[in-house]
């Protein structure tokens, strides 16, 4: 799996698999992402690597999360837990291919833009919620 920014000069590639896919309708996650929701997808931070542009990525967060963007097109390419440093969150619309996984949820639903209903007939959790995957691997580590 591969991915890049809108510009290409940053570019990664996962070795292993997603771990959970989700849509995630916080205002944070809509101010960053410039849309209604952010669709989002977690993968082990030891599968993750950048194959090129590191010179030109800049960075923003606080001390428990930092998300990393590219310094020419300005597009969000992956955040990180500093906490943890298990996982690497990624912006979907980075993908470079379709991915495996598909969407498993929605959060923070109850937050999301008032112009915004999904029908779809995925779980809609009101506040965070962490996949049953995800919690697996956070044990496993």
């Amino acid at each position: 799996m591969t991915g890049e920014c809108s510009c290409g000069k940053v570019k990664y590639h996962l070795n292993g698999d997603i771990v959970t896919m989700y849509c995630c309708h916080c205002s944070k996650c809509r101010k960053s992402s410039g849309s209604s929701f952010s669709t989002l997808a977690i993968a082990r931070l030891k599968d993750f690597h950048l194959s090129d542009g590191e010179a030109c990525l800049t960075s923003t967060g606080r001390d428990d999360f930092r998300q990393y963007y590219c310094k020419h097109c300005h597009a969000w390419i992956y955040g990180v837990s500093v906490k943890s440093g298990l996982g690497v969150l990624l912006p979907c619309g980075t993908f470079s291919e379709d991915p495996s996984k598909k969407i498993e949820f929605h959060k923070y639903y109850e937050s999301r833009a008032s112009w915004v209903d999904i029908n779809d007939e995925l779980p809609k959790y009101a506040e965070d919620h962490n996949s049953p995957a995800l919690l697996q691997m956070l044990a496993e580590s």
